[in-house]
């Protein structure tokens, strides 16, 4: 069965970019008849919450419309997906349940604002009624420095220590400031239906692989037990064609994502606790990462077998190489509507871990989402957004309407190909982060470094030595205060 067609993936896409605010000042009037509470015993007394930002994937409920938006929709009627139409009962479902009214806002208000306290002072004053945030992760870290953003650890209602719904602790990393929890990563529950988006997503263009004879398959081969990095490399060159007329690269992939994959795949990291000295300390310097590095550079620097000039994941779908490093957005939005013949493989495990221990893939914490709560000057405010939270953001229940799990595989992967589906969700479980912000000022010199690295023939002890001691010292202003 093939995939969803390439407008609804950029749907998709600007669906994940989703923001929740709940709440108006005291003043601030009630424009919206208020919804009668459900059989919950739960009820907020008819009080009307906000949610800003949230009609990038929840569009706003016709009753809440502007005159000007009722014009609009009445001269173009709007033409909802099915998933649009699954939210939109969700927040009419959370209404009828707790007694309240939800309102879905247009987010172009907050993305219009590079000062975060320029944005908290309208907020603050009633102009932009806010109580639930999507936004930037970078957002919600500035927001939480100057005080605007409640730690959900003290918010009543809501249980993070719920995997299942909120993802993993460690993913909290990102969106937690001075041991404050300001947000959960990208549109915050697990149970919302839209495809989580992560670097280090490895491709295998099967007609291309199949054409060049191998004995074995790379699935096969993860299935025994045997997708590690030298089967990789002694395979490389077995599915590369080097005729000029009819060049099949063995992979498309930039260096530095590789070598990222490479170190994650092999147990390192680019930030880790270092147990003796009780802190956060560079990753890439521990001896895992060192030997990954230095297997991944003498992969990605032989011309003949690894294409990486932009263009990737065309030369892919075309055919033009047998393997592709990607992120999720180029495979939701492009491959999986315009690519055919592909499946998903884990990136080849390290000798220094336990096979399949593992995961290779990592995301973009400055400019990866989340969704908050707005600090409010009353405190009992907080705890009433923070049962609307909980209940909005839980299980998506409509009709024909099947499982998270189910209603990702049909959209997204061919049918039958669980394996593919397998090594997605456990990439999406157990992503790593960039440490962006964490590097502080030494990130920049960071990427520089992982540049040099496809490039340059220096050693690699000396290209991480020219960056560890001031990363470190980002580390012990961002991490380790907190830390010790």
């Amino acid at each position: 069965m093939r995939k969803w067609s390439r407008y609804i993936a950029l749907v998709l896409c600007m669906m994940l970019s989703v923001a929740m605010f709940a709440a108006c000042t005291p003043d601030e009037p009630q424009t919206n008849e208020p919804t009668t509470g459900g059989d919950s015993d739960v009820s907020l007394d008819g009080m009307t919450f906000y949610f800003r930002g949230g009609e990038a994937f929840i569009p706003k409920n016709p009753r809440d419309y502007t005159d000007e938006e009722k014009a609009q929709a009445e001269a173009s009627p709007p033409d909802y997906t099915f998933t649009e139409e699954a939210v939109m009962n969700k927040v009419v479902e959370t209404e009828e349940k707790l007694g309240c009214t939800i309102i879905c806002l247009d987010g172009t208000l907050t993305w219009g604002y590079n000062d975060m306290a320029e944005f908290a002072t309208m907020v603050s004053s009633g102009e932009l009624p806010s109580d639930i945030l999507y936004g930037e992760i970078r957002w919600g870290r500035e927001l939480t420095s100057i005080g605007y953003m409640a730690d959900l650890n003290e918010v009543d209602a809501i249980d993070t220590t719920d995997a299942e719904k909120w993802g993993s602790s460690d993913k909290f990393i990102s969106t937690t400031y001075n041991d404050v929890l300001f947000g959960f990563p990208c549109i915050g529950s697990n149970y919302y239906p839209f495809s989580k988006r992560y670097s280090g997503i490895m491709l295998v263009k099967d007609d291309v692989y199949s054409s060049f004879n191998q004995d074995t398959t790379p699935r096969e081969l993860d299935e025994n037990n045997q997708w590690t990095f030298d089967t990789f490399e002694a395979l490389l060159p077995n599915v590369t064609r080097t005729d000029e007329n009819n060049h099949v690269y063995g992979i498309t992939a930039s260096g530095a994502t590789f070598i990222s994959c490479a170190v994650l795949s092999n147990g390192g990291d680019r930030v880790v606790y270092d147990d003796a000295q009780g802190k956060y300390v560079f990753g890439w310097s521990q001896p895992e990462a060192v030997s990954a590095i230095e297997w991944a550079r003498g992969i990605i620097q032989d011309p003949a077998e690894v294409y990486n000039d932009g263009n990737d994941y065309e030369m892919f779908i075309k055919g033009g190489a047998t393997f592709l490093i990607t992120d999720g957005y180029r495979w939701a939005d492009e491959i999986s509507s315009e690519g055919e013949n592909y499946s998903w493989v884990p990136f080849p495990y390290g000798p220094d871990v336990e096979y399949g221990s593992t995961v290779a893939a990592y995301q973009d914490t400055a400019r990866e989402s989340f969704v908050g709560i707005m600090m409010q000057d009353d405190p009992e405010r907080v705890q009433q957004i923070g049962i609307v939270m909980d209940e909005l953001l839980g299980p998506v229940t409509y009709e024909n309407y099947e499982t998270y799990n189910d209603y990702l595989y049909r959209n997204y992967f061919n049918e039958g190909d669980e394996y593919s589906f397998n090594v997605y969700k456990t990439g999406a479980d157990g992503y790593s982060f960039s440490y962006q912000f964490e590097m502080g000022s030494a990130y920049n010199r960071f990427e520089t470094v992982c540049r040099e690295m496809v490039t340059n023939n220096s050693a690699t002890e000396n290209l991480l030595g020219a960056v560890e001691t001031i990363i470190n010292q980002q580390l012990d202003i961002n991490m380790n205060s907190s830390a010790e």
